[in-house]
């Protein structure tokens, strides 16, 4: 551990010397015994400690922890158990990709709630939580708590703004039902299947 918080902007095998500690490290963060807000504790507390002691802190959002979220419990990168390094690479490099565009996507939501989703996006939200799908087009936000709800939000008045592994979850799922609905068009069924 004190090799990889010495060099904390290096790669994980960079940090370590050689393959058995790089392995020893990756076991050890995929441990589910480990949990990653105990690991970030201490600097939270170092932060806040540092903060006290000015009477103007300004509080510059970083959006690694919600990339983390998704890259270990909506990607599930570990459940890959990739053979090699560079197959992990490969995952992670697609996987933060995905893990920036729906973090984008969830704050597009909530500062532009006027934006919309395409229209098969839309008729696939609502065929999959079957909601009738208002005459009116749904906002991004809209549309979006729906989604999350398919992951397991509540949406109860005092809840809030859905989290990025809600949306995540059922992402894919939307989609996959508006390819569907696409291809159903495609062949001419669109009306006579759904």
């Amino acid at each position: 551990m004190e090799r990889l918080s010495s060099k904390p902007t290096a790669s994980q095998p960079q940090a370590c010397r050689g393959w058995g500690e790089t392995i020893a490290a990756y076991r050890f963060l995929g441990n589910d015994e480990v949990a990653w807000e105990a690991i970030l504790a201490p600097h939270w507390e170092q932060t806040e400690q540092r903060m006290a002691a000015h009477p103007i802190v300004l509080c510059l959002q970083d959006t690694t922890e919600l990339d983390f979220n998704v890259l270990k419990n909506g990607c599930r990168v570990e459940q890959m158990q990739l053979s090699s390094i560079d197959r992990l690479k490969c995952a992670l490099a697609l996987y933060l990709v995905v893990s920036w565009r729906i973090d984008y996507l969830v704050r597009m939501g909530r500062s532009c709630p006027d934006l919309f989703f395409d229209a098969d996006r839309i008729r696939g939200a609502y065929l999959l939580t079957k909601v009738k799908q208002p005459h009116q087009k749904p906002k991004l936000n809209e549309v979006l708590r729906l989604i999350a709800q398919l992951g397991g939000f509540l949406d109860r008045k005092g809840d809030g703004e859905p989290d990025v592994k809600a949306i995540w979850e059922w992402l894919r799922n939307i989609h996959a039902a508006a390819r569907t609905l696409q291809q159903l068009r495609a062949v001419g069924n669109v009306g006579s299947c759904v």
